[in-house]
């Protein structure tokens, strides 16, 4: 046997005790199951005319629904690939308890894991039951034959050639029924591990395909998830929009009325003749029109900054940490502008804009990095992790300005995670969907 046949068998044998285990205990449990599968479902059908059945089938394929749980994960124990969970479903939210009951009646997972529990798996459990015993008591007699088949009571029509007449000795009958019976033992004992391996795998394929994962569980986790995103969004955009209200109330309009009112007493000054002090007032006004502005600008860039629509994110976020309080170091992948759509690079430019204010107000750090690594496949998500070497304690607290961020990244599926302790340093790290993965060695740039 070459090397690269031992290993596989030795690992087929490594698995062999706890296949058997499984194969053992799955056969008493799938009886009892399918005792109280039948009894409950008789009953509760039974029932039915009364109203009364309703509980008792809701009762019995909640106990199914367990008892299948507990299967999928006992064939992981025996060795085989791990079955992904199942989405069972559950009542939409604020669903009456009566609308709850009735929910595991009208979804075809739940009669799917009745029919394996109740049909399926008691016969498979039973047939692998009877081969596996027969086949260990064959390696196990025929390997010890040579101890037990003297102190059995050998008559003649016992023996394995029965009343037949041999023109042999009996001392050389009895070698060649002990060579037989070892020879028996030899081979149910190297077959055993591919016997024990073919019975697990009877039960796999089945519970895959009724109690696993299907393709529709997975359609609705993408649409659950996009709901939860719109939803997210919305509320981000509502917070952003109440956000931009207050701060142009609280700027720019403040500055505008102050700016009218030094207009009307300047005209007034005119009216009158009155040309001392005018220069300053007109110089004063064009400072207070320019911070109008200045202001203006810095809004309008939180709505939609103008460097990243024209040059993309790469030059948005170099830009951005040129301008930053704290210097920051930026490392950012070429393929960083091909690799998010143009909603997640806006997300994400706000996301680090709103990370490197807090640190400039509340962190106390000296120096901050900035890095983007994209996925090396064309599937998965780009994390951008930004670091300080603040004071730390940064918390996500509901209603508050991380939270707000979290919300903005549920919005295109994005995930916000805090490492923060006492003393520094912070570091958060987003993760957002790709769109397109580009290419390329990591760039750096420094301020």
């Amino acid at each position: 046997m070459s090397e690269t046949t031992k290993r596989p068998y030795a690992r087929l044998w490594r698995l062999v005790p706890s296949s058997l285990a499984f194969l053992l205990l799955i056969w008493p449990l799938a009886i009892a199951v399918m005792v109280v599968a039948i009894t409950g479902i008789s009953t509760g059908a039974g029932l039915l005319i009364t109203f009364l059945g309703f509980p008792v089938l809701w009762t019995t394929l909640w106990i199914v629904r367990g008892t299948a749980s507990i299967s999928t994960r006992m064939i992981a124990f025996a060795g085989a690939a791990p079955i992904p969970p199942a989405d069972w479903g559950q009542a939409p939210p604020g669903a009456g308890w009566l609308r709850a009951m009735f929910h595991p009646l009208r979804t075809p997972r739940y009669w799917a894991a009745l029919a394996h529990q109740m049909i399926v798996q008691p016969v498979l459990a039973t047939a692998t039951f009877v081969v596996i015993t027969v086949w260990v008591s064959l390696a196990a007699g025929g390997l010890t034959s040579f101890a037990w088949r003297p102190f059995v009571d050998q008559r003649p029509e016992d023996r394995m050639f029965g009343s037949v007449e041999v023109p042999f000795d009996t001392d050389l009958i009895w070698v060649a029924e002990a060579a037989i019976y070892l020879a028996i033992g030899i081979v149910a004992t190297v077959t055993l591990p591919w016997v024990v391996r073919g019975c697990v795998a009877l039960h796999v394929w089945p519970m895959r395909w009724m109690l696993g994962r299907w393709d529709s569980d997975d359609l609705r986790a993408d649409l659950q998830a996009e709901a939860t995103a719109r939803d997210a969004a919305v509320r981000a955009e509502d917070r952003a929009l109440r956000r931009l209200e207050r701060d142009l109330h609280d700027g720019p309009q403040q500055g505008l009325i102050r700016i009218q009112m030094d207009l009307d007493v300047l005209a007034r000054r005119i009216s009158r003749g009155e040309t001392a002090g005018a220069q300053e007032l007109v110089a004063e006004t064009r400072d207070r029109t320019q911070t109008v502005l200045d202001e203006l600008r810095a809004l309008s860039a939180g709505v939609a900054p103008p460097l990243l629509a024209d040059r993309g994110l790469s030059a948005a976020l170099t830009a951005l940490a040129a301008t930053a309080p704290v210097p920051v170091t930026v490392r950012l992948g070429p393929g960083l502008d091909a690799a998010l759509g143009p909603e997640v690079a806006r997300t994400v430019y706000f996301t680090i804009a709103e990370l490197l204010t807090n640190i400039a107000k509340h962190s106390g750090a000296s120096e901050a990095w900035l890095e983007v690594e994209l996925p090396t496949g064309p599937h998965g998500s780009a994390a951008v992790t930004v670091t300080d070497d603040g004071r730390g304690g940064a918390q996500l607290n509901p209603g508050r300005g991380l939270d707000g961020l979290t919300q903005r990244l549920h919005g295109v599926r994005g995930t916000l995670h805090i490492d923060s302790p006492a003393g520094g340093p912070t570091r958060i790290r987003v993760t957002v969907p790709t769109a397109h993965v580009g290419g390329g060695p990591v760039t750096d740039h420094c301020q």
